[in-house]
């Protein structure tokens, strides 16, 4: 009978351990599947609270009536949105983004003096041959075909617009170029005849083409050719000017690329950094005075501003000021980060948006440019 006793008991002792295990994982599981819930949950509500966070940031820009804008006047915290939107844990930055150089329509003037801030303004001809719409390289640039090509995995040069400021990355030398000046460049904003170079206006053409055709090389050369004579003589004033340019660019076509062109200034002095700054008054050989410009801010209207410039060069024309800067910023970079409470990740909302008024004295109209949604955690937002 002991014999038979103790298998009994032995296997009794297996049954509950079995039972036990059960028990444990069953209740492990449902832990697990409550904390899931919960963290899905939590990151749902922090998407939506930035959601909300980047709207109330729009509205503010749509209904906002002053001549000037400021950094201060666009720095947000919690306090700031809590009395329409309740208590939203979040953190938000407000830039002028088109106070940024363009890179896809910079002059190549203008480029050399922000890259020479840097000391890398012999990668310029790089650039500009990375966004011209031939492949022809520059002197001081490579072949394309040769470099680009050979690459692995092989590298297709854009000739054309450049989507994200990040591209320049793919470009020779552009791991230095893009640590040195990813502050200061964007991708956003429109083109300004004035002093824009002749590849601008030939990639705009190529890019409202429905067909998605090229150039011939001849009409390329062609409206090239005749575009600068153009503004070189100044006679590139207003959007029906270019119609001068060549029998390509009609009426229908000038409708097409009328979103494309500004001869409005973009850059706002109250928000440039100082190498922007510095490339701007360079152009004027007025970089000597950088500091008594920076001194000044910010600058309060119009007369303020045209003022400080022209007590540094009387030669200045009013126009010549007005073609580069203005003081009601355009285009804005929004940047909303929330985090849920069960996880280290931090959701990133980003967004490029421009504002145009339809006409005098009426609220802007916001047009999104870019949009994105990402999660960053801790150690990724350390290596940056």
């Amino acid at each position: 009978m002991m014999p038979e006793r103790g298998a009994i008991t032995l296997l009794v002792l297996w049954a509950v351990l079995i039972i036990s295990a059960m028990a444990l994982a069953i209740g492990y599981n449902l832990e697990m599947d409550a904390l899931l819930t919960r963290q899905f949950r939590e990151e749902a509500q922090s998407r939506q609270d930035a959601r909300a966070i980047f709207w109330w940031i729009v509205h503010k820009l749509q209904t906002d009536t002053d001549d000037v804008d400021t950094p201060d006047q666009w720095m947000f915290t919690e306090e700031d949105w809590s009395s329409d939107l309740g208590t939203l844990a979040g953190e938000c930055a407000v830039l002028d983004e088109g106070s940024r150089i363009n890179i896809n329509t910079a002059s190549e003037v203008m480029l050399h003096n922000l890259f020479s801030v840097y000391e890398i303004e012999k990668t310029v001809p790089l650039l500009l041959d990375w966004r011209d719409p031939d492949d022809d390289p520059r002197p001081g640039s490579v072949d394309g075909t040769d470099y680009y090509g050979k690459r692995k995995p092989p590298v297709k040069v854009r000739n054309g617009f450049i989507p994200l400021p990040q591209e320049v990355r793919q470009i020779r030398h552009g791991e230095k170029i893009w640590r040195r000046v990813q502050q200061d460049i964007t991708v956003w904003g429109p083109a300004n005849p004035t002093f824009m170079e002749s590849d601008v206006l030939i990639n705009i053409i190529e890019a409202v083409d429905e067909e998605g055709k090229e150039l011939d090389p001849s009409i390329r050369m062609e409206i090239a050719n005749r575009f600068i004579l153009l503004r070189n003589e100044n006679k590139l004033n207003e959007l029906e000017d270019l119609l001068q340019v060549h029998p390509k660019i009609n009426r229908e076509l000038l409708d097409k690329i009328e979103p494309y062109i500004s001869f409005e200034g973009v850059l706002n002095p109250n928000f440039l950094s100082d190498s922007v700054f510095y490339a701007i008054l360079k152009g004027w050989n007025l970089e000597e005075r950088l500091e008594e410009v920076l001194e000044a801010r910010p600058f309060t209207s119009r007369d303020v501003f045209s003022s400080t410039l022209r007590m540094l060069n009387p030669e200045l024309s009013e126009r010549e000021i007005w073609s580069l800067f203005t003081l009601e910023t355009k285009i804005w970079r929004i940047q909303v980060t929330t985090q849920p409470t069960t996880t280290s990740r931090r959701l990133c909302l980003e967004a490029v948006v421009e504002r145009k008024r339809e006409g005098e004295g009426q609220s802007w109209n916001i047009g999104i440019l870019s949009y994105r949604e990402y999660w960053l955690s801790a150690e990724e937002e350390e290596d940056g």
